[in-house]
């Protein structure tokens, strides 16, 4: 099972400056569908959001109920990595840090 939403929609951007856009972006999707590489996927979290959505973190625990092996996809989203403004902290956001530690609680691979 793979969940988080950065499997779809990674981040690239990084200390590169938005005026520089690279001419493809290959997500952890685009990969594993280029391998063709079977998976079953949720989304968990909204990586743009930092707060839970209680849907798709319930939805993303109940596929994981059934897998024997989950990959989670996580971390920071474009405007988080941006520059311009100081940063509370160094955490992933309540949404991603909930369904992670949920996860991690199941005991799986």
């Amino acid at each position: 099972l793979v969940v988080g939403e950065m499997f779809e929609k990674c981040g690239i951007r990084g200390p590169v400056p938005p005026s520089i856009n690279p001419p493809k972006a290959v997500t952890p999707k685009d990969a594993f569908d280029n391998r063709g590489i079977y998976y079953t996927y949720e989304r968990g979290f909204r990586c743009f959001y930092s707060e839970r959505d209680i849907k798709l973190e319930k939805a993303a625990l109940s596929a994981a109920e059934k897998a024997d092996t989950i990959l989670f996809f996580g971390g920071l989203s474009d405007f988080e990595e941006s520059e311009g403004f100081d940063r509370e902290h160094m955490r992933m956001g309540e949404n991603q840090t909930s369904l992670l530690d949920k996860l991690i609680a199941m005991g799986k691979k």
